[in-house]
């Protein structure tokens, strides 16, 4: 086999891009409204737009997507919830009226890590 037939002809290498629907036709269909997405809402959004898109168009085509993403964000907000409690039981937030600085510092770096928990659990997945 010489070089040449070793090379792809690239007429007969399937498109990847879709030829119905590109990112901007998928774009200008607002599935729900802009100004009420929540932020996990958001984030699932994007990830399926972006890394999965087969279960983006099926979910979107068979008018589900809005559904789906309201679902992931209400698991999303009550996952955060059990995960705070969790992580407050286990490290327990200083006084806030003694030391309001270190009560903010504690809670933002609890809220982080069950942000990080939430994202990965339920959003890249």
């Amino acid at each position: 086999m010489n070089s040449d037939q070793s090379k792809i002809d690239p007429t007969l290498t399937p498109v990847i891009q879709n030829e119905y629907f590109d990112n901007n036709t998928l774009d200008a269909f607002h599935v729900i409204n802009q100004s009420e997405i929540g932020k996990y809402e958001a984030l699932r959004y994007r990830y399926l737009k972006e890394h999965k898109q087969h279960l983006f168009l099926e979910l979107f085509f068979q008018d589900k997507l809005g559904e789906h993403l309201r679902t992931v964000e209400r698991s999303a907000r009550n996952r955060l919830d059990q995960i705070m409690g969790c992580l407050l039981a286990r490290h327990p937030a200083p006084d806030p009226k003694t030391s309001p600085l270190t009560w903010v510092w504690h809670m933002n770096q609890l809220k982080e890590q069950a942000h990080a928990i939430v994202v990965s659990e339920l959003i890249y997945n």
